[in-house]
């Protein structure tokens, strides 16, 4: 569940992009998601299975630092580590974290997307801010709502099975190996 919730929302920010005062509601998403494939740096929250809230910063490609509740997890280029119990593992393969620097790799094609529609439900609060919502839809799929901010940037996104959250974008990020 917790990961489905997370892979929507990655698949959903690479495929939808934007930016408020441009052509169309479509084209502020699309702009929005532009910016996003090019920060250098952010946070994601989102809610656990156990009702938590879950986090990750990104720090560049390849480099991860997530947190659900009492599991650890950091990618570095390819290199994984796992906290259990307390306890830090090497693990010998690279984990699915790297779903978030695909997010990157991906961009040219899902930025090229035209299967993908917004439209404008104005300013809504959210998380405490005030942000630009659009509802996203690609044809035969549910909706999805895209908070933008006036930084340009995509601060949360709501589906059907949960929502993420974005912040701290390109602010330092200090992603090391634990071991």
């Amino acid at each position: 569940m917790r990961r489905s919730v997370y892979v929507l929302a990655i698949l959903a920010l690479f495929t939808f992009a934007g930016r408020g005062a441009y052509a169309s509601p479509t084209d502020d998403v699309r702009n929005a998601m532009l910016n996003f494939v090019h920060a250098e740096s952010y946070r994601m929250t989102f809610p656990s299975r156990s009702g938590e809230t879950a986090w990750a910063d990104y720090g560049g490609p390849g480099k991860v630092h997530m947190v659900m509740g009492p599991v650890e997890m950091i990618e570095l280029d390819g290199v994984a580590y796992m906290k259990m119990g307390g306890t830090w593992r090497k693990l010998p393969h690279a984990l699915p974290a790297t779903y978030m620097a695909d997010v990157v790799r991906t961009r040219d094609a899902a930025l090229h997307s035209k299967d993908y529609t917004a439209t404008d439900l104005g300013m809504k609060p959210s998380d405490g801010e005030l942000l630009h919502a659009y509802s996203v839809q690609k044809a035969g799929d549910d909706p999805h709502t895209v908070y933008i901010g006036s930084d340009g940037f995509i601060h949360r996104i709501d589906t059907n099975s949960g929502y993420i959250r974005f912040s701290n974008f390109n602010k330092p990020v200090n992603i090391s190996a634990p071991m």
